[in-house]
């Protein structure tokens, strides 16, 4: 037994796989939720929010529960929720995963954020005229549900704090296919694995992220008719563990427990199937700009 103990005292990073190897089991042996089969006309995709940050900003938005993520990490989340097709849905989303992962062409319609609403300066897209055009999109497909996939409080971090951070970002070059080094910047939360910056400040861009998304979000919540619902693909850890952001396969709470807020209505969409418009076709256009978000290596 006290040989156990020193193995486990020198081999710190070990104990941690080990003990993230059994919440894995053991979340995985929970009740996933799988979004299209839950009851909505509207529902939000916070990209990247736990589960406590939500909960600690959020004040206007209904009954709030938490769930269990059915991925660690954007791609297994859209590989396990979207397996048919959803004719009766409209899909917006400011993550270029969605194009990665051939999700886009599983829906009535995309309209893909991540083009139309892109920022040069910030890297990213910005919550506002992204909802800008959610609400134009709401209002040509009255007879559908919306599906929204907004990029924050996933990093970069575009608020007064998160913008005093060099953090790697979305590039203009990715956008266009070309490939970039991404500035020959870390990500913030492997910044924050390195000690480069700490977790004060990285918590406080954390939360301005998604205080500036939920302040736009407000307006699809007032002007969009029925039941709007709140809720992330995952989480972040902190450094729980020695976890840092979101791995896939790493179902750590912190990652992989989320929000979900469900707003008041007056009264319901009424949602009726049409044809897809879509093409299943892809591109590898995108590569670049996941790798500057951190989801795959170069």
């Amino acid at each position: 037994m006290l040989q156990k103990f020193q193995v486990a005292f020198s081999n710190p990073e070990l104990v941690a796989m080990k003990m993230l190897k059994y919440y894995r089991h053991h979340i995985r042996n929970k009740e996933y939720t799988y979004v299209m089969e839950e009851d909505w006309d509207t529902l939000v995709i916070l990209d990247g929010c736990r589960y406590d940050l939500f909960e600690e900003t959020d004040s206007i938005f209904g009954k709030l529960s938490a769930r269990i993520s059915a991925g660690s990490c954007t791609r297994v989340w859209l590989d396990k929720n979207f397996p048919d097709t959803y004719p009766d849905t409209v899909l917006m989303s400011a993550n270029p995963q969605t194009q990665m992962h051939e999700v886009e062409a599983k829906f009535h319609h995309c309209e893909r954020l991540y083009e139309s609403c892109w920022d040069d300066d910030l890297r990213t897209v910005p919550p506002a005229p992204a909802v800008d055009r959610v609400l134009e999109i709401a209002e040509e497909y009255p007879e559908k549900r919306l599906l929204v996939h907004l990029v924050q409080p996933h990093f970069p971090f575009i608020g007064e704090t998160g913008q005093q951070i060099q953090q790697r970002g979305f590039t203009d070059e990715g956008r266009q296919g070309k490939k970039t080094d991404g500035g020959g910047e870390l990500h913030v939360w492997e910044q924050l694995k390195r000690g480069a910056v700490d977790k004060d400040t990285v918590w406080a861009a954390y939360r301005e992220n998604l205080e500036l998304a939920l302040s736009e979000v407000s307006r699809i919540i007032e002007e969009v008719e029925g039941k709007t619902v709140l809720t992330s693909d995952h989480g972040n850890a902190a450094g729980e563990w020695r976890t840092y952001g979101h791995p896939c396969g790493r179902y750590h709470p912190s990652i992989v427990t989320v929000p979900w807020s469900e707003s008041e209505f007056d009264s319901r969409r009424t949602v009726t199937e049409g044809k897809m418009t879509m093409d299943q076709a892809t591109t590898n256009d995108v590569t670049q700009r996941l790798e500057d978000l951190g989801y795959v290596q170069s």
